[in-house]
Parts: C-alpha cells; sequence; structure tokens
C-alpha cells in the first residue's frame, strides 16, 4: 500500500529543511515547497529521517552541480560535443503534453551509442549530465505552461523508441550510463516520471530490461511498459496522448523537430526515428588492389577511431605505425593485424587509445578478390585521451 503522507509530516519535513532554501529549488521548477517535500516523502514511504537524508544530499548535489543554470548552458559546455554530434548519437527531445497535462519527452534510444560519443570527446558523466539537462527542460516546461495559467502538472510522460537496438550496444559504458540515469532520477527527481513508454521493443531488449528493473525501485518499474511494433503501441500512446499532441512519427499530427529526418513517403506510417547518417567517405577499392590512408598525429596522448562498412562483400582492414621522421612507406610496425570482418553486414568500429605521435596507415585490402570490386564508405577521427573515459580494467 502507498504511504499516507499527511501534511503534519510536510510541515515536519519543511522545519527539518528549513536552512537548505528550498523555496529557490520548488520555484525553479514551478512547484511549491509544500510539493516538493511531498515528493521526497513519498520516495522514502513517509520517513521523516530517510526524507531528510535524501533532500539534503539532493541540495548539496544541485549546488555543487549548479543545477539551476544548467538549463541555460549550451549543449557544447554540458558535454564536450556539438549539438549536432549528440542530436545524431543521442536523439532526444521535448514537444506537447499527454491527456494529463505531463510534458512528453522522446528518445531514440536505438540510435543511443555511449561508446561512440566517448570516443568522439565525452565521458559517461558528462553524458548523464546531458540527461539531467533534458530532465530540467522538461520542467522548465511544466512551470511556463502553469504560468500560461493551466493547472501545474509536474510530472513525465516518457516515449523511448527502441527501433535499431541490439546487443551491440549493450556495452559496459552504455550499461553504466542506464544505470546512472536510473541512479541519478531515483535521488535527485523522485516522483517525476509519471509513465514510461518503450516502443518497437526487440526480444533482446527485454531480456537487458530484467537487469535493468533490478536497479530500479518497483514503484518506478510499475510505471514502465514496453511494447513491440506499430500495431501495438501506437493504439496505446493515442489513449494517453491526444493526437494534436503526438508526434508523427508515433501516429500523431504533431512534426518532430527538423533534424529529424522525415520517411520518404509521407503516407507511410511511422514506425521510429530515422536520422541523418554520419559523414562517411566513400572511395572504390578495385578487384586486386588495396586503399591506404596515411593519418598523421602531431603529438602523443591522442586516440584515433574508425569505422567502415563495405558494399559489395567483405575486405581485410590492417593499421601500421611509423615514428615522427619515417616515411610511411614499406612495413611499419603493425599495430591492427589484417584480417576479415563482415562489413557488408555491418559497420566495422574500432580504435587506439593513448597514441604516439606519428604517421597511422590504415590499409583495407580487396587484392585476395579477383573479380569484386568494393565500395568503401571510413571515417577516421581523433579525440584526447584527457577526454575520453577508459573503461575500468576488468
Amino acid at each position: 500500500p502507498k504511504p499516507l503522507i499527511g501534511m503534519a509530516d510536510v510541515q515536519q519535513l519543511l522545519q527539518m529543511a528549513a536552512a537548505l532554501n528550498l523555496k529557490k529549488w520548488a520555484a525553479l521548477h514551478g512547484e511549491t515547497e509544500e510539493m516538493l517535500a511531498q515528493r521526497f516523502l513519498k520516495a522514502r514511504k513517509g520517513r521523516l529521517a530517510d526524507a531528510m537524508a535524501m533532500l539534503e544530499a539532493d541540495i548539496k548535489w544541485r549546488e555543487a552541480e549548479e543545477i539551476d543554470k544548467l538549463a541555460s548552458r549550451s549543449v557544447k559546455d554540458i558535454c564536450n560535443l556539438d549539438e549536432s554530434v549528440m542530436q545524431h548519437y543521442l536523439p532526444c527531445w521535448i514537444d506537447g503534453n499527454d491527456k494529463l497535462g505531463r510534458t512528453v519527452m522522446y528518445t531514440a534510444y536505438g540510435n543511443i551509442e555511449v561508446d561512440t560519443l566517448i570516443k568522439k570527446g565525452s565521458s559517461v558523466e558528462k553524458i548523464l549530465m546531458m540527461h539531467t539537462y533534458k530532465v530540467e527542460c522538461c520542467l522548465q516546461k511544466c512551470r511556463e505552461r502553469a504560468e500560461s495559467g493551466l493547472p501545474y502538472v509536474g510530472t513525465i510522460c516518457s516515449i523511448v523508441d527502441a527501433k535499431g537496438w541490439g546487443l551491440r550496444l549493450a556495452t559496459r559504458r552504455a550499461m553504466r550510463y542506464v544505470k546512472g540515469m536510473v541512479d541519478r532520477d531515483e535521488a535527485h527527481y523522485p516522483e517525476r516520471l509519471a509513465r514510461l513508454y518503450i516502443v518497437n521493443c526487440p526480444p533482446a531488449l527485454v531480456t537487458a530490461y530484467k537487469m535493468i528493473r533490478s536497479w530500479m525501485d518497483p514503484v518506478t518499474a510499475e510505471k514502465i511498459q514496453l511494447l513491440g511494433p506499430p500495431e501495438e503501441w501506437r493504439p496505446v500512446l493515442l489513449q494517453a496522448i491526444d493526437a494534436d499532441q503526438l508526434c508523427t512519427l508515433y501516429g500523431g499530427q504533431r512534426p518532430p523537430p527538423s533534424w529529424v529526418q522525415q520517411p520518404a513517403d509521407p503516407s507511410a506510417p511511422a514506425v521510429g526515428i530515422l536520422l541523418p547518417p554520419p559523414t562517411d567517405t566513400r572511395v572504390s577499392v578495385s578487384a586486386r588492389s588495396t586503399f591506404t590512408l596515411p593519418f598523421s598525429l602531431e603529438r602523443d596522448g591522442l586516440s584515433l577511431s574508425w569505422a567502415y562498412r563495405t558494399d559489395g562483400g567483405d575486405i581485410k582492414f590492417s593499421v601500421s605505425y611509423f615514428p615522427p621522421g619515417v616515411a610511411a612507406e614499406g612495413s611499419g610496425k603493425v599495430l591492427v593485424e589484417p584480417r576479415k570482418a563482415n562489413s557488408d553486414v555491418s559497420e566495422v568500429e574500432d580504435s587506439l587509445p593513448n597514441c604516439a605521435a606519428g604517421t597511422y596507415v590504415l590499409t583495407w585490402d580487396n587484392s585476395y578478390s579477383i573479380l569484386t570490386s568494393k565500395t568503401l564508405h571510413y571515417r577516421v577521427e581523433t579525440a584526447k585521451v584527457d577526454d575520453v573515459e577508459e573503461e575500468p580494467a576488468a
């Protein structure tokens, strides 16, 4: 049974927390001090001492991280990456309200690539702060709605699109990010999540969710609904959200942001988020030939990452190293042994951390193919190791 939180309990908690300046933090989201205190009491099942400890830890975190200024910061400042990069690898936006007035937030979980964001210069902690930024923006919308004269509703309806998600995205870093979100939301945003719909949910995510659910408070877990293909989620979403408030990608009438690519056929049913592909360089590698790409690093301490895919069949790949002052010719020090991968089936990604200065020669070898040329799509990037969070040793 849910705990009965009376006004006497709320007032007692407010007296205990008199030194915490709750008025400032309540006003930031458009709620009263009483509403704030009640949320924390509910999260701790009415236990005053536990609610006070939770509240103290929350305010200490908010002051230290300057959360009151977070919604006004730039994406680049928060996560060390351009907004366009975050839109591609961590697509999320806020728009509309459900039938009960709750702010709606959309996230394309199937497109989230935590490891790629880290390779590009971010970290798990920075990406978590980006999640916090989105939640703060949601709560700012709640305040603005109340300021317009509508009743205050301080909860969020979240739609998570799992289309495209696979075990390839269930890396240790990605799972640390997911666990970090769960922990942060429960510690600092109690009673904020109203409903979470996970749509286009593949079987692999159902398996992974069993572990994710174990990290959650049971009350939070009950608010989450896993749904399969469009014929399963469309009626559920339209029952909760009016069509004029629901995104067109999910059976509604509200267009998504301009950076979300629309289906080629406007009459086609929405089945999930389509994002612009990353910018790749394309070359043709003829039969019985190789393509080499010298890549120079001017100083020590950079990481080198690459990704590639092929049309027309697989290809052999290797990386060699030549120190500064040595011509990148002949046989250098082999860092990645020549090997084939199913690059015609899925994109191949890898990296070398903490590289020494010098020239790195990336080679795509199609010399074993007698008749078939291959189309190679590739991208190569560098990042400062200082900005890249390394995976802890096993």
